[in-house]
C-alpha cells in the first residue's frame, strides 16, 4: 500500500476498461481507507500551518541567521585587528554610515 503522502488522484480510480467487481462492503472499506488517509493529510497540514509551529520555525531561522551574522562580524573584527585593509575599510564605512544616519536624524 502506497503512503498517503505519495498518492495521486489516479491511485484512487479503477483502471480504465477494467470492470469494478468489488462488493458493497469492499467499496465501503475503500471509502473509509481514503477518508482516513485524507484525515491524516489534513491533520499533517494543520500541524505544519499552526501558528505556534510557524512561530517556532521563524524563531529558529532568525537565531541561525543571527549566529551567522555574529560569526561573520567577529571574523571581520579579527581580520581588521590583524591589519587587513579591506576589513578596516568595511568597518570604517559602517561607522561612517551610522554616524551619518545619526547626524541626519539630529539635524533634520
Amino acid at each position: 500500500m502506497t503512503d498517503a503522502r505519495h498518492k495521486k488522484a489516479v491511485d484512487y480510480e479503477a483502471p480504465k476498461g477494467v470492470p469494478d467487481n468489488r462488493s458493497a462492503e469492499e467499496i465501503e472499506k475503500d471509502i473509509q481507507r481514503v477518508r482516513d488517509e485524507m484525515t491524516e493529510t489534513v491533520n499533517e497540514l494543520a500541524a505544519k500551518l499552526h501558528p505556534d509551529t510557524l512561530k517556532e520555525q521563524a524563531t529558529s531561522f532568525a537565531k541561525v541567521k543571527m549566529d551567522e551574522g555574529k560569526t561573520k562580524a567577529n571574523h571581520l573584527v579579527e581580520d581588521a585587528k590583524a591589519g587587513d585593509t579591506q576589513s578596516i575599510a568595511i568597518i570604517a564605512a559602517a561607522v561612517i554610515a551610522v554616524a551619518a544616519f545619526i547626524l541626519r536624524k539630529i539635524f533634520k
